[in-house]
């Protein structure tokens, strides 16, 4: 996988911050940049809402943390960039009076199904490159719905810390568990990524607290299960003696020592178990990889929030936009983009930069 860091390799801290600034963050580079250039940077804010006056933008409303305080804040501004992601940002444009009915909906998660095998010897998938390695064999895999449109996975390798791990091992007891754990230095996670045709809704809840729906669609469990088996493939192939699907109750290749001749049946059983594996809530384990989506720009005002340059519409069906107020993050994405986002994101940032630089 081409990564874009710069001296790293023997860390495996990746998935919580990078302490030696290897992965050239937007951190270390945008934000850089632009206090050399005069930016003021506010550390331990909160953007709450958008201010605004009429279909004009006029700043931010929020708070920010002094001395363990939280205190008002207000930003007069004749542009505004949200970038809250795709989770935040749809609720940020609620909060601050916005009624477009598509804002919050759309949500696509990219699910994501993982086997973990157990390699001869110690792997220790701490250390060094985190996710090294992947494929893009599957992604335009169809479905058994409908074969021919675009939709499939990717198979990636996962950061592997023990806590992250652990997280992930089905709980079958404490004994069982301990045995896992015991050998965690052999396991190696993989996950398939689905480029979802389902899709969930952001919203406020009645409590005033961020509620999240998905529901996981028929097509993309089928396409769940169908990484599963690949994975298992690939992983065999790999030299795996041991194998676990992740949900409640997990499915097992190995657990207890095979025989030559016992490999081959053991396998294909395992692989029928995996064709008719549950994805039904509380079963078959799903994580997210990535979040798109809730604010989708397009031409078209009554099914996109936002006009295809990022600007946010005033309302359904209209071509009219709230003047100064643009969204730049991954909740602009149409649809599932199938693999990792962040060189698209940052793309789709760079067009509506520079339409904010046009119009300001």
């Amino acid at each position: 996988m081409t990564r874009n860091g710069v001296g790293c390799g023997d860390c495996g801290r990746c998935a919580f911050g990078c302490r030696r600034g290897a992965k050239r963050s937007g951190i270390r580079t945008h934000l850089a940049d632009a206090w050399r250039h005069g930016a003021r940077i506010v550390p331990d804010a909160t953007a709450e809402t958008v201010l605004r006056t009429g279909d004009r933008v006029t700043g931010v409303s929020g708070t920010v943390t002094i001395d363990g305080e939280r205190h008002r804040l207000e930003v007069r501004a004749p542009q505004v960039i949200l970038a809250a992601g795709t989770l935040r940002t749809p609720l940020v444009l609620l909060r601050s009076g916005l009624r477009h009915p598509m804002i919050g909906r759309n949500l696509r998660l990219h699910p994501v199904a993982v086997i973990a095998a157990r390699l001869e010897g110690d792997v220790a998938m701490w250390r060094g490159t985190s996710q090294a390695a992947r494929s893009l064999a599957f992604l335009g895999a169809g479905s058994e719905a409908s074969p021919d449109a675009p939709h499939g996975f990717v198979i990636e390798s996962a950061p592997g810390t023990p806590g992250l791990i652990a997280l992930a091992f089905p709980w079958e007891g404490a004994d069982p568990f301990n045995r896992l754990m015991g050998s965690i230095r052999s396991w190696v996670p993989l996950i398939g990524i689905v480029q979802d045709r389902g899709s969930g809704r952001v919203r406020w809840s009645r409590a005033g607290t961020p509620r999240i729906d998905y529901q996981v669609a028929k097509e993309d469990a089928a396409m769940l299960r169908r990484s599963l088996a690949e994975m298992a493939r690939v992983a065999r192939a790999g030299g795996a003696q041991e194998l676990i699907a992740i949900g409640t109750p997990p499915a097992w290749y190995g657990r207890t020592p095979l025989r030559p001749n016992q490999e081959a049946p053991a396998f294909r059983a395992f692989e029928q178990e995996l064709e008719r594996f549950s994805f039904a809530p509380n079963r078959g384990t799903v994580l997210s990889a990535h979040q798109m989506g809730t604010v989708r720009a397009g031409g078209d005002g009554r099914r996109h929030v936002c006009d295809p340059r990022g600007r946010v519409r005033a309302a359904s069906g209209h071509d009219e936009v709230v003047r100064g107020l643009y969204v730049a993050d991954a909740s602009l994405f149409p649809t599932a983009l199938g693999t990792n986002p962040m060189l698209t994101t940052m793309t789709m940032a760079r067009r509506v930069a520079r339409t904010v630089l046009a119009e300001g």
